[in-house]
């Protein structure tokens, strides 16, 4: 992957202030030891979370934003998408069972769809994992080894302490290791493609 100086190579956004760490925690580790820029940004937070997130992403490797509730969701998305100019979008399901998940893709959605750069980034966008299978069976997800990282990912997960994280920590290492299995490895993450523009991004073993 050729790293660009004035881009982020993906761009995150997310809810609240641990979502990134347990839908794909393993994944951002594993990149940004290679060197990549990944910006997580994050929509609902307080003055605990937040600090929790700061500490959480220098573990990872990645930066973190968070929202000004003086600008709306959308157009704080939109504002991102445009100072990120990054690659690969990643987010939240539209079918994800918490309300803030959804209102998260939505934003996205929007903000992408109203951008007047939208054709030239991203050029590919995938959806995280969810609590429950609510996705049609006919997705394909690209499932990605984050076995040399999940204690890593655990460890992030784990500095969200204003949370249940023996709970959060359990239920990833029950979701990461039924992924693993489908690809012969311990721990796997999986993410959906999701079509922009009415185009699907090419499958391959990476984001």
């Amino acid at each position: 992957m050729q790293i660009k100086q004035d881009a982020a190579d993906i761009a995150i956004f997310t809810a609240h202030c641990d979502d990134a760490e347990v839908w794909a925690g393993g994944t951002i580790a594993k990149i940004c030891s290679q060197g990549a820029r990944i910006d997580v940004h994050i929509a609902f937070s307080n003055k605990i979370r937040r600090e929790e997130a700061i500490r959480s992403a220098a573990e990872l490797g990645h930066q973190v934003f968070f929202r000004s509730y003086d600008i709306s969701l959308q157009e704080w998305i939109g504002n991102s998408l445009h100072q990120s100019k990054a690659e690969v979008l990643l987010t939240h399901p539209p079918t994800d069972p918490h309300i803030e998940h959804r209102e998260v893709f939505h934003a996205v959605e929007w903000a992408h769809q109203n951008s007047n750069m939208r054709r030239q980034y991203p050029s590919r966008w995938y959806l995280f994992d969810s609590y429950y299978l609510t996705r049609s069976p006919e997705t394909i997800p690209i499932l990605l080894d984050i076995t040399e990282t999940f204690e890593l990912k655990c460890k992030a997960i784990g500095i969200h302490c204003s949370q249940n994280t023996d709970e959060l920590t359990m239920m990833v290492r029950a979701s990461n290791t039924l992924h693993g299995m489908k690809i012969r490895c311990q721990f796997a993450e999986a993410f959906y493609p999701f079509p922009l523009l009415g185009r699907w991004p090419r499958l391959r073993e990476t984001l």
